[in-house]
């Protein structure tokens, strides 16, 4: 079903992220927003944050993870 361009993504999608893993989501939505339909940066991380949500609910180390710079700049 088409609901419009992207940029009326955060009126038909929120999307919560509950743990640091799928957080990698932010960064993503945000530069398919620019370089696959060419938004500009300001109007992507506007639509971004409308659409993601972040809940962390423990203080547990395992759940506050944290990841290199480099081996994040690789694999990105």
């Amino acid at each position: 079903m088409f609901h419009g361009d992207v940029e009326s993504l955060p009126d038909h999608a929120a999307i919560q992220l509950n743990d640091t893993h799928p957080a990698i989501a932010v960064p993503e939505l945000l530069r398919r927003l620019v370089d696959e339909h060419d938004l500009p940066l300001e109007k992507a991380f506007d639509i971004t944050n409308r659409t993601l949500c972040y809940t962390n609910h423990t203080l547990m180390p395992e759940a506050l993870e944290r990841w290199p710079v480099d081996m994040m700049r690789h694999v990105l």
